[in-house]
Order: structure tokens, then C-alpha cells, then sequence
């Protein structure tokens, strides 16, 4: 129940029930995630889903329905060959035994990379990225939403938003790893 002074301050704005991080900043953590995402080191991903599935125990004790990863625009994934986010919300599925969706949740817009923009640039730059191909999916569902990073949360919070759409039961966060 501990929130820190950014979401506290932004609070009103966030459209999820709750979110939680597996590791804290630091150096290690912090090339885990580099390596993950920009390196290639896909084989990290059972690791980092272990991690935030530890992080994350009361979060699936209480039950979820579906795990969504964050989706890329196509033109991102041609590009950088993974989602990363997929592959979390895969193995955080195998583990869990809970049904993974990668098709529902779209990114629709192409936007400039997010490690590209400031926190205000942040916001503007994933406005209404995000929709749903199909609202009646996430219906009364418990929602995990997976994302390898959280800085300022303006991605997350345009997924909760398009996933709010569909009248879920509930939409909780998991990430591995906080940028601060």
C-alpha cells in the first residue's frame, strides 16, 4: 500500500486498481532490463517473470483472469523482431497457468519511442495510442497488464484506459522494473 511521491501526486489520474514493481533501481537491475530489451537477451525473460511473479503472489492468490502484455506498434516489432512485454506475459502464463491475451490490446498509433521523450512528452506521446479490437474479451475479467519498465507510467496508464473501455472487474500492473 506504500506509493511513491510521483504516483501520489498523480493519483487521481492513474486508471488502475494497483502496481507493483519486482526489483528496485539499481545497476544490476537496471542492465538486466537493458539486456532484456535492447540486446537481445530474450532468455532473460523466464527470470524477470519469476521475479515479478514472486512480486506479484497476493496479486494472483486473489485471482486473475487474463495477462495483456503492452502491445508494440507493428512497425516497432518488425524492427526489434520481440515484444518483450509478450514475452514476459508468456512465461509469467506458463507459470501461472492463467490464459495470455496478445491480440486484444493494439497500439494503433505509431509513436516516438518513449526513452526518447520527457515526462511531459511522455504523456502527449502515447495519447490514445491504445485500443481494443474487441471490448466484450475483457468484460467483468480480472486484468493483468505486463510492461518491462515503469518511468513515468503514461504507457500504462493509455492501456488501463483503453482496457477501462471493456468494464473489466478490475486492471492491476506488474512490472519487473521502475526507472527513477
Amino acid at each position: 500500500n506504500l506509493l511513491c511521491g510521483s504516483c501520489l501526486k498523480h493519483k487521481k489520474n492513474m486508471l488502475f486498481r494497483m502496481i507493483r514493481s519486482a526489483y528496485i533501481y539499481d545497476d544490476f537491475s537496471k542492465k538486466l532490463i537493458l539486456d532484456f530489451k535492447f540486446y537481445d537477451k530474450t532468455d532473460l525473460a523466464s527470470v524477470l517473470a519469476k521475479m515479478i511473479y514472486v512480486a506479484g503472489k497476493d496479486i494472483f492468490d486473489e485471482g486473475i483472469d487474463v495477462i495483456i502484455p503492452v502491445p508494440l506498434h507493428y512497425t516497432r516489432l518488425i524492427k526489434r523482431r520481440y515484444n518483450q512485454s509478450a514475452l514476459l506475459a508468456n512465461e509469467l502464463g506458463k507459470l501461472t497457468n492463467i490464459d495470455v491475451d496478445l491480440h486484444t490490446l493494439v497500439k494503433g498509433k505509431r509513436t516516438k519511442a518513449q526513452v526518447d521523450c520527457d515526462g511531459n512528452e511522455r504523456l502527449i506521446n502515447v495519447k490514445d495510442a491504445f485500443y481494443l479490437k474487441d471490448v466484450n474479451k475483457l468484460k467483468d475479467k480480472r486484468v493483468l497488464l505486463i510492461d518491462d519498465v515503469l518511468t513515468t507510467g503514461s504507457t500504462l496508464n493509455e492501456c488501463a484506459k483503453a482496457i477501462k473501455c471493456a468494464k473489466p472487474k478490475s486492471s492491476v500492473l506488474l512490472v519487473p522494473h521502475p526507472i527513477t
